[in-house]
């Protein structure tokens, strides 16, 4: 027995994070919503709301240098960001990253980064990697965008640094609770993330483009016409 996965959803996950980092920089939500509600205070010029940012020049760190991470770097490093990265293991080409730091040494990697991404496995040296220590660790204005998995990050210690204005912003779409056919309206996180003005918060749907289906779809009828011409298949992860 032979089994293969397939990827593709790196391109889109790669969009919502610059996405969201945008978003967050530029304060984009704060500026629409008041404006919309007829206020002009997010102006520096017709209220006296203060200057968004920009994220050129900017560091991201991206904590896991796979697919996802790699597709991130190539886009930030495109809007003139500087790219840190730290991996589980060795990288040979660090691409369009500055540099790659073994996982083990994250901590110095914290302290330099704008945004940080999370975008590494769930595995048990991750669990819990970013906790209270780690987060204090970033600037006061980091930015923090989760689309591993829940878990790398601690929820109380996340929740208390954004409410409490330890860190700029977060960008969530994975999370620590998820429904069940016996609690279908179960809450995503037990700590209210909702109300909270510089979170933005997705239903772990950053993958979901049609284009990525496509391109899954596609690596499957790639690999079933292999499979009928005795062709060696792509993607295996499993064999017997």
């Amino acid at each position: 027995m032979t089994v293969c996965n397939v990827f593709g959803h790196e391109p889109a996950i790669a969009e919502y994070v610059i996405m969201t980092m945008l978003v967050l920089t530029h304060r984009l939500f704060e500026a629409v919503t008041a404006f919309r509600a007829g206020s002009w205070v997010a102006s520096p010029t017709l209220g006296d709301g203060s200057p968004h940012g920009e994220v050129l020049g900017r560091t991201i760190g991206i904590v896991g240098y796979g697919r996802i991470g790699r597709e991130v770097a190539e886009r930030a490093a495109g809007l003139k960001c500087r790219v840190l990265a730290a991996n589980r293991s060795p990288v040979a080409d660090p691409a369009s990253a500055e540099a790659v730091y073994p996982l083990a040494e994250i901590d110095r990697v914290l302290p330099l980064c704008d945004t940080v991404l999370v975008a590494c496995a769930l595995a048990p040296e991750t669990k819990g990697l970013i906790d209270a220590r780690r987060l204090a660790l970033m600037k006061q204005s980091a930015l923090l965008i989760n689309v591993a998995r829940a878990a790398i990050v601690d929820e109380d210690a996340l929740y208390a640094a954004l409410k409490d204005g330890h860190l700029g912003g977060a960008a969530l779409d994975v999370w620590w609770q998820y429904p069940t056919p016996a609690e279908p309206e179960r809450r995503p996180s037990r700590r209210p993330f909702h109300e909270l003005p510089n979170v933005l918060i997705t239903p772990h749907s950053s993958s979901s483009s049609g284009a990525t289906a496509e391109r899954r779809w596609s690596m499957v009828a790639t690999n079933l016409d292999r499979f009928a011409r005795g062709e060696p298949l792509e993607n295996i992860v499993f064999q017997t």
